[in-house]
């Protein structure tokens, strides 16, 4: 099932840069700044890289398997995670405008909302993804829509994997030294 090891892969990078939005808007909040490259970075991430990575998940992976005739459980649990996708587009529209508009509150509280929400999609993904998937592992469909997902990830998960150092470094620099 390669199209689940492609979104683990995906995830892991976006969880990352929640990690390092989480840690800036602790710096926020402690100290009232935060380096605005640093903060113009993570951002850039999550609408280039990480938004397409939801859009390619929503489009080759979900809505397919909403069209399935998967049972009704399946579907109402698929409709409210593409519901959580349209939220999460929307908090980071919310969180852009809060930083380009320099309200640092509100930035802080949003930037919350938006990683403990993106967080928790991508872990109920990794887990009701990979459940939908194993009944039906050897179904032409199910390999063809996993086929599509990957031809589509490729050039995202190429951006992630170049991105990956630098949000680490980033994750370094405003982790507090003497928690480490």
């Amino acid at each position: 099932m390669a199209g689940t090891a492609r979104l683990s892969q995906d995830h892991m990078t976006a969880l990352c840069a929640l990690e390092v939005l989480s840690l800036i808007t602790d710096r926020l909040e402690q100290y009232g700044n935060a380096d605005g490259n640093d903060i113009d970075m993570v951002l850039r991430f999550f609408r280039n890289i990480a938004h397409p990575c939801l859009d390619n998940t929503e489009r080759w992976l979900l809505r397919p398997f909403l069209e399935a005739g998967i049972n009704p459980a399946e579907q109402d649990r698929l409709g409210a995670a593409v519901a959580c996708h349209r939220q999460v587009k929307g908090l980071l529209d919310e969180l852009e405008n809060c930083y380009r508009q320099r309200r640092i509150q509100e930035f802080v509280s949003k930037a919350r909302r938006y990683a403990a929400l993106f967080g928790d999609l991508i872990f109920d993904e990794e887990r009701f993804i990979a459940a939908l998937l194993s009944p039906r592992a050897r179904h032409d469909g199910v390999e063809q829509i996993l086929a599509r997902f990957d031809q589509a990830e490729d050039s995202v998960a190429l951006q992630a994997r170049s991105a990956a150092p630098t949000l680490r470094r980033l994750e370094a620099k405003y982790v507090n030294p003497h928690c480490i």
